[in-house]
């Protein structure tokens, strides 16, 4: 399972990031960014054969992510499922590279 500053990391990324957004006038709250962040760069789940609802993905709680890519399973690995530690690199690159520089802190604070 992902440890405590991992998860007060991801939380506090998706604030900085968040309020990026914000002053360029994409008004999107910490919450939906995180769930954007997830869905997109993380862990999800194809949820298909329900009757009366289209297919769709779901996105994996942090709670659930292993801490390390060593920590994923042979299942995990098949799933294409990713640990919180490299959804956390994605996250840095995207900042980086699409969010014009953006350099998240290391430490909450």
């Amino acid at each position: 399972m992902r440890s405590s500053s991992q998860n007060d990391i991801f939380h506090a990324w998706c604030n900085v990031i968040a309020k990026h957004l914000q002053s360029r006038k994409v008004m999107l709250s910490a919450d939906s960014v995180k769930q954007l962040v997830k869905r997109q760069l993380g862990n999800v789940k194809m949820i298909d054969g329900v009757p009366g609802m289209p297919a769709d993905i779901i996105a994996m709680s942090t709670t659930k992510y292993k801490k390390t890519e060593e920590e994923l399973t042979q299942s995990d690995r098949a799933n294409n499922f990713v640990s919180m530690s490299e959804l956390l690199s994605r996250v840095e690159a995207w900042a980086a590279t699409d969010l014009d520089g953006l350099i998240l802190p290391r430490e909450e604070k």
